[in-house]
């Protein structure tokens, strides 16, 4: 199933539960755009933009996408891996055992994963 990306994408490796990951080519596209269009606002703001917002943005889908994974493989359904592209990610998830419930179970764990993160985010921005 992901095998379709190889071409168009970077392996990042699996490190959870043998899920691969996969950067899109785009990803860079759209770094590279953000970079040049926050010149006009000085190197303060392309170091913000760069260091700081891309790598929270990016963990923040990745954890996102395997709210997603996890939950399908915990229900029984096969998950062929996670796609990160500029305009989010996906999670490349086969169908879980337990009908309608299990698929509402298994889209909404993505978004409940934001609640945790949400803590960890503003306790490091009030640090």
């Amino acid at each position: 199933m992901l095998s379709n990306f190889g071409r168009s994408s970077i392996n990042l490796g699996s490190c959870i539960a043998n899920i691969p990951i996969k950067l899109h080519l785009t990803f860079f596209l759209l770094l590279a755009f953000q970079l040049f269009s926050s010149l006009r606002y000085g190197y303060k703001f392309v170091l913000f933009i760069f260091f700081l917002y891309g790598p929270i943005l990016l963990i923040t889908i990745l954890v996102h996408e395997f709210g997603h994974a996890l939950t399908t493989k915990k229900l029984g359904g096969e998950v062929g891996g996670i796609i990160l592209w500029p305009l989010g990610g996906f999670a490349l998830c086969g169908p879980a055992d337990g009908g309608a419930s299990a698929d509402f179970k298994v889209a909404i764990a993505g978004p409940l994963t934001h609640i945790p993160q949400m803590i960890v985010w503003v306790i490091l921005y009030i640090a």
